[in-house]
């Protein structure tokens, strides 16, 4: 009895920090592209607030409990359980950098920017077929515009840019993008 009393206080205790911090869950990415679950040392506000920036290590729990601390050059990535999608940061050049879209080897990459405290807007950069493009949104009028014309190559997503009226939050943008990537990821030419 006293072991199983034991057993269960470990489990408790094991527990505590997740339920009193609320910790992302995810997966790292090891560079032999194995998916491991963990348990984030920070919460998912905090993976949310660096999207766009790069950092060079990530701390974590394994599935033993164990908390390990991994700089981008030992792992390829981790991938974060937020509330409405996954957040995904790559390993490149010693840093992890986040990247929107799902597949990371389609024909679509983006990626958020953190803009300086003096513009007060969104600033986006994507790689269609190798071609980098640069997108900064200071008001729903350009955002409407830049991404109906660079989503012409597929009418159904730029017909839903075109209808924006009114200020659309970072998430329904993400959502469009990803809906983007699925379209020119289908499209055979």
């Amino acid at each position: 009895m006293k072991e199983k009393t034991q057993i269960c206080i470990r489990f408790i205790l094991m527990l505590l920090p997740v339920v009193m911090f609320a910790q992302a869950s995810g997966f790292i990415v090891t560079n032999s592209n194995d998916t491991i679950p963990v348990t984030f040392v920070n919460d998912i506000k905090y993976f949310i607030d660096i999207e766009g920036a790069s950092g060079s290590r990530i701390k974590y729990f394994n599935q033993n409990g164990d908390k390990i601390t991994s700089r981008a050059k030992e792992i390829n990535g981790f991938i974060v359980n937020a509330d409405k999608r996954q957040l995904y940061f790559d390993s490149k050049d010693g840093n992890f950098l986040a990247r929107l879209n799902k597949n990371k080897n389609g024909r679509l990459k983006i990626f958020p920017a953190i803009t300086s405290i003096y513009s007060n807007g969104r600033v986006f950069h994507f790689i269609k077929d190798d071609e980098y493009k640069e997108f900064s949104f200071k008001s729903i009028v350009d955002m409407k515009e830049q991404m109906t014309e660079y989503t012409k190559d597929c009418p159904k997503i730029s017909a839903k840019f075109e209808k924006i009226e009114k200020e659309f939050s970072y998430e329904d943008l993400v959502f469009l993008f990803r809906e983007y990537e699925e379209c020119i990821n289908e499209r055979i030419d």
